[in-house]
């Protein structure tokens, strides 16, 4: 039980750090605070609702194509991961 316990502490941990991460910012990104400054300080919307839809259309955007990008890898190893599958 007690490795478990460290295990599961350590999992804690590594997601506490991913959080940390994501909401302090890691280079070449913005924090999230400091991404919401650069909406707010931004005098080409007109409402706040407007930046809000923005940050949210430019993010999704952005995680739509790292994860496009990362997903053709497997579509390229697809060929080789087929024929190596054993048929029965």
């Amino acid at each position: 039980m007690g490795e478990l316990a460290k295990n599961e502490s350590k999992a804690v941990q590594l997601v506490n750090w991913v959080i940390d991460r994501g909401i302090e910012g890691v280079p070449p990104l913005s924090s999230a605070e400091n991404l919401a400054i650069e909406y707010l300080i931004d005098k080409s919307f007109a409402h706040n609702e407007e930046r809000v839809d923005s940050l949210i259309d430019w993010e999704t955007a952005k995680n739509f194509t790292s994860g496009f990008i990362t997903g053709l890898g497997g579509l390229i190893t697809l060929p080789v991961t087929i024929t190596t599958t054993p048929l029965g």
